[in-house]
């Protein structure tokens, strides 16, 4: 007589990964992808900042303009920190005019 199998037999084991990648599992990085240099961003903004705001945005300067906006420049940027200071002027609900890279004397 032979042996009834398992109803669990056909089902993948707990203790072994699954055979595919799964959402949470981190796939490496391809060879061909290249990181983006450091450079310095200008942002425009409307309107007159504080000079104390400078600290908060962190490695930024900031120059008021005769037309009454301010120039944010992030020195030696990458681009996550560039998200990060686009995301800081929406939290202040500041009007982006401009966002230019600048050349540096090492490009």
């Amino acid at each position: 007589m032979p042996k009834p199998q398992s109803p669990i037999s056909n089902r993948q084991s707990p203790y072994f990964p699954p055979p595919f990648p799964t959402p949470w599992q981190v796939t490496p990085t391809p060879k061909s992808a290249t990181l983006q240099p450091m450079m310095d961003y200008e942002l425009t903004v409307k309107g007159q900042l504080d000079p104390s705001y400078a600290a908060w945005f962190g490695n930024v300067v900031l120059q008021h303009e005769a037309d009454g906006n301010t120039v944010l420049t992030a020195v030696n940027s990458d681009q996550a920190t560039l998200y990060g200071l686009i995301l800081r002027c929406r939290d202040l609900g500041l009007t982006l005019l401009a966002l230019n890279p600048k050349k540096t004397g090492n490009q």
